[in-house]
Order: structure tokens, then sequence, then C-alpha cells
């Protein structure tokens, strides 16, 4: 029989608001949380394996990179991941460095926020830890939602694209310490 665990807070997604939703929900509470990401992870953007930023046209377009690698501002290599303990479950990716696709500071914000999440995500801050590429999706489904970012459905908030407020990465991120600071107040 599985094992049944419970959670005060699920965070669904580790698009730019969920990371720091649940950062927020975790540093000041007690709160026992779980971050649910699907894995995959695909977008626009500058391709972090090409010398000139180009699309190399992967398909698909997922750039894989060990969190220890990540730290040590190197690519990854298969050879790196491979000698690891974590198998990837994406295999139709190619190694590389995802700080080239993304700002100094939110790299650097990855890195602390991953490792202030690993009390409340084990493991998540090891050096074998596999990252994809970010996703960055322009359009998205649009959930409606009240001034609190509260769904329909009552306890669920929902932050990024999905409320439709965000309309940039920035923005997006706000909305997940929204969502958080909502939650919290109870």
């Amino acid at each position: 029989m599985a094992r049944q665990t419970t959670y005060d807070a699920i965070v669904v997604g580790g698009g730019p608001a969920g990371p720091f939703a649940a950062y927020y929900l975790a540093e000041p509470s007690d709160l026992k949380g779980l971050l649910h990401e699907k894995g995959r992870m695909r977008g626009q953007r500058h391709c972090p394996i090409s010398t000139n930023q180009q699309c190399l046209n992967c398909q698909p377009c997922n750039i894989l990179q060990r969190f220890g690698d990540l730290k040590r501002e190197r690519r990854s290599t298969w050879n790196r991941i491979h000698k690891g303990d974590i198998e990837p479950a994406l295999t139709n990716v190619v190694c590389g460095g995802i700080a080239m696709a993304l700002p100094e500071r939110i790299m650097r914000n990855l890195i602390e926020g991953r490792e202030k999440l690993n009390p409340m995500i084990p493991g998540g801050s090891n050096d074998e830890t596999l990252l994809d590429a970010p996703e960055i999706e322009f359009l998205a489904t649009q959930i409606e939602t009240d001034h609190r970012l509260e769904a329909p459905i009552r306890g669920m908030y929902v932050a990024g694209d999905g409320p439709g407020a965000a309309g940039n990465i920035v923005s997006a991120r706000a909305t997940g310490l929204i969502s958080a600071k909502v939650i919290l107040e109870g």
C-alpha cells in the first residue's frame, strides 16, 4: 500500500511563480509543503548551447544541467550526469548551462532559493540534482481569480501567468508571493 503524506500547502509548477511561492511559504513558517513540477520545460529563449545564441532547433529545446555544475558556473556534460546517482527522466535533452539563458541575478536567486528550500525538499540542492532549462510561455490558459488570486475552488490560489495578471517573468514571480502571503495570512 502506498504511503500517504499530508501537506499544508501544495505548489504546482516550477515556473517563475512556483518556487517563489514555495520559498515564501516555507521561510517564516512550519508549513509542510510540496513543490510539484511536471519536469519538462520548453520555451522561446536565447539558446544556451549555441555560441551565437541562435536557436539550433534541438527537438525538444531542453537544456539539462547538474545543480553542482550550476553552482560552479560550468556547463554540464553527459559524462558528469551519468557519474551521479540520478538518472535523468528526460533523455531527449542537450547538456549545457542554463545560466546562459537567464540573467545572473535570476541564477543567484535560483541557487539561493534551492538551498533555502532544501529542508522542505531534501536533496533539491545536492550537486547531482538535475535542472531543466526554464520555461517561458507568453500566452497561457487564464483561470478566473478574485483580487487575492483565489480561484473559484476555495483554498486554491493561482499565480504566474494563470490569473492573466503577470505579462512578464518578474510579475509572474510577484503573483507567487501574493498567493503565498494570502495563504499565510489565513
